[in-house]
């Protein structure tokens, strides 16, 4: 087994991760070596190198994991360190919380103190419900039927739906099923009853009949899809919060559930039948909607509040 990190290094790597996600566009780096004013070169915790118009923006964080709240001399120390490297801000991060010298010291220098924790059960009924129940919805199929165009056929037939498409030397290239919910995703993701036709362009494509290759044409699809809706009682597996140090109030905090099996969910289930209009909320985004097609069959749910401020 891979050696633990240490809780000081484990700290630091998280701070990266969550900056990474609130400054998609800056760059940000762990453990970064920077040449000072001085001639010394600095190992900073974590960076965010960014231009904002044409001037360049440079945020240090220092990561304290310690037992006590970080000291006057800790953050006299950083205040150096930041002015030697030349930053446009710096933020200490600390486990333990921050002694009064540190925040005299802060305040002097402009240096933003938050306080870093795991999240607990209030977090997690905050941000996802007193009763943490999520809606896990997804779209099946009612009945569906194929009717393929092939070469030297003057009359339609009638094909199975997982009917699988191969080029002129019989090697499966893809199938129907995957073909029509790429239609379905371009048609917007309707419900309901849906026509439409699947055309093969630009080469030829073959289905496999009777032990030899039949070039199709296009095929009708015609299906009635229905959306439902499936009940799932979460709980919490981790979560971080920060918070900023005069205020207690989080600047970011998530939440992740543990795993769940969403095929046991739905096949336990007979789930929801949800109308258009909640369909189309759910589309617009009032909702998270999980492809369950593409899904992995395990998966987990994490909300997060990013930049709170006040």
């Amino acid at each position: 087994m891979p050696n633990k990190k240490p809780e000081w290094e484990e700290l630091e790597i998280i701070v990266a991760e969550i900056q990474m996600q609130l400054a998609p566009k800056g760059e940000v780096h762990h453990n970064h070596r920077v040449m000072g004013k001085s001639g010394r070169w600095r190992k900073l915790d974590v960076t965010i190198s960014q231009n904002v118009s044409t001037f360049p923006v440079f945020i240090v964080f220092d990561c304290k994991h310690h037992s006590k709240p970080v000291k006057l001399k800790d953050a006299a120390a950083f205040s150096v360190q930041l002015e030697d490297v030349n930053a446009t801000l710096g933020v200490m991060i600390s486990s333990s919380g921050f002694d009064l010298g540190a925040k005299a010291i802060a305040k002097q220098k402009g240096i933003i103190l938050q306080t870093f924790r795991k999240a607990g059960e209030t977090d997690w009924k905050e941000l996802l419900g007193e009763n943490a129940w999520s809606v896990l919805t997804g779209v099946q199929f009612h009945q569906v039927n194929v009717i393929a165009a092939l070469a030297g056929n003057p009359t339609p037939v009638e094909i199975p739906f997982d009917t699988p498409i191969c080029n002129e030397n019989g090697e499966t290239l893809d199938d129907l099923n995957n073909t029509f919910w790429g239609m379905w995703n371009e048609m917007g993701k309707p419900i309901g009853d849906l026509n439409g036709q699947v055309t093969f362009e630009g080469f030829p494509s073959f289905i496999k009949r009777e032990g030899r290759l039949v070039q199709i044409q296009n095929a009708m699809i015609n299906a009635k899809l229905i959306a439902k809706k499936y009940l799932v009682n979460l709980n919490m597996a981790e979560g971080n919060v920060i918070e900023d140090e005069d205020s207690a109030k989080p600047v970011y905090r998530s939440v992740t559930s543990k795993g769940f099996d969403w095929a046991e969910i739905i096949n336990s289930q007979p789930g929801i039948e949800i109308k258009n209009e909640e369909y189309q909320q759910i589309l617009r985004g009032a909702k998270v909607m999980i492809d369950l097609s593409k899904a992995k069959r395990y998966i987990r749910v994490v909300a997060e509040d990013k930049g709170v401020q006040g």
